[in-house]
């Protein structure tokens, strides 16, 4: 969030705890009160963070995006990894990784299971301003279809 923030950038934060402790910061409540930040949690105000949570929320995270860009996941383990593949399994974003200098241990097994290979920065920007184009699963165009592969009861 800091990186959007300097290249006077607007985030959206999906935060695996809930939102007590990152509204103590004076960083995240100045972004907060100036536009600059959107800051939600599925979770309770006081929960506290867990590996669990954090690989919840990487559902939503992704249900959201038009597009994944994984810079360096290590194979078979971690949150990124996870969410990576769920992501390309279940077609909740397309997902692009990168493959130019210093890429992931990972990043050629995401690449064999679907994922977009990026090998130079101006390529990425191409990509992302048409996400459509990424040869990786695309996200449903239905917000019930989402909604049902999240697990969530829209009904009212």
């Amino acid at each position: 969030m800091s990186a959007a923030w300097d290249a006077d950038g607007v985030v959206v934060g999906v935060l695996s705890q809930g939102l007590d402790r990152a509204l103590r910061l004076r960083e995240n409540r100045a972004a907060v009160l100036e536009g600059r930040a959107l800051l939600c949690s599925p979770y309770s105000p006081s929960a506290g963070f867990s590996v669990g949570n954090a690989m919840a929320r990487n559902k939503i995270v992704y249900a959201q995006s038009s597009a994944a860009f994984v810079v360096a996941t290590d194979e078979g383990s971690g949150g990124t990894w996870a969410g990576a593949t769920e992501a390309l399994s279940k077609g909740y974003a397309p997902v692009a990784v990168w493959m130019g200098d210093d890429a992931g241990p990972g990043n050629a097994a995401l690449v064999k299971q679907g994922a977009t290979p990026v090998e130079a920065m101006d390529e990425l920007a191409d990509l992302l301003a048409a996400p459509e184009t990424l040869s990786a699963a695309t996200a449903p165009a239905n917000p019930a279809t989402t909604a049902t592969q999240l697990g969530l009861d829209l009904s009212l």
